[in-house]
């Protein structure tokens, strides 16, 4: 399956998968700045999780919307020289560097793509893929591309696949410790993140609404990030958890977007941000192991 992903890839130029237009609308920087704020070890322990599911036998991965290609260096061990790793990031900006972040690794064969879905939606039938990761992605698409990209992991994995998903999530008790009067606390938390102010402060974290979230994440506003923070109800006490902390429920929206021989494996909050007071739900990050059957 390799080489045939191989052969198929050589006859494709970036520029000419590419139909549409993608601007990231916060700095890099600024984003690992703002990850550092709310959570100093998440990065350490997402990456820690997404290491473990790795371990799997798989020949093709793809790290969907690998950004600057910041979890490249996960996949190049020794024992993965035989593999292939594409990497599929629509921002030409972070594609770029994550080109030039791929070709210093050491053992891994890369091929990376400024592209988005339509890259997987019009590949071949017969090229499946036995690994997908889709790390801190489908919380800033619109409702429509996040069941689309669910849509066309589900045809492109192999019968045997898996996938490593992480999400933003937020409880209903979180409904107390923001100014969200439109929110319900019954419903996926839509808003922006605004990078002019720092977690915690006053208008940090505005709620649009699914129809703006949607609109604004078209055409993002730059220092304006729309998140998709997935609600996942009747949480225990974070004061009385150590994480990462495993349990078996998914966020309702995104069990009801996976196909039914699409299950999950282990399900782990990983992370709990700042600005979330421990008396009620967090708001934080959940890693997602899942398999076909």
């Amino acid at each position: 399956m390799k080489e045939k992903w191989k052969n198929y890839l050589s006859k494709f130029k970036s520029k000419k998968i590419r139909n549409i237009e993608y601007s990231y609308p916060v700095k890099d920087l600024d984003t690992d700045s703002n990850v550092l704020k709310q959570d100093p070890a998440k990065i350490n322990r997402e990456n820690k999780l997404i290491s473990n599911f790795l371990d799997r036998k798989w020949r093709v991965a793809i790290d969907f919307g690998c950004g600057i290609g910041s979890k490249f260096n996960l996949f190049d061990k020794k024992n993965y020289k035989n593999n292939l790793l594409i990497g599929i990031e629509p921002d030409f900006s972070r594609f770029t560097r994550a080109v030039k972040r791929a070709g210093k690794l050491r053992w891994i064969t890369t091929k990376i793509l400024n592209a988005g879905i339509e890259f997987l939606e019009k590949s071949p039938s017969n090229l499946l893929i036995d690994l997908i990761i889709c790390i801190q992605v489908l919380g800033h698409v619109t409702q429509k591309q996040f069941e689309n990209i669910i849509d066309v992991f589900n045809k492109v994995i192999s019968p045997v696949g898996s996938f490593v998903i992480a999400v933003p999530i937020i409880g209903s008790g979180f409904k107390d410790n923001i100014d969200a009067k439109e929110w319900d606390g019954t419903s996926d938390f839509t808003h922006l993140v605004n990078f002019d102010k720092v977690p915690g402060e006053k208008g940090y974290r505005h709620y649009v609404g699914l129809d703006k979230f949607n609109e604004i994440s078209k055409k993002p506003v730059p220092n304006r990030l729309p998140v998709r923070s997935f609600l996942l109800p009747d949480f225990p006490d974070p004061n009385k958890i150590e994480i990462p902390y495993k349990f078996d429920k998914l966020p309702s929206t995104i069990e009801k977007a996976l196909k039914n021989d699409i299950v999950p494996e282990e399900i782990y909050l990983y992370s709990i941000h700042k600005d979330s007071k421990h008396s009620n739900f967090p708001i934080g990050d959940l890693i997602i192991y899942l398999h076909k059957i």
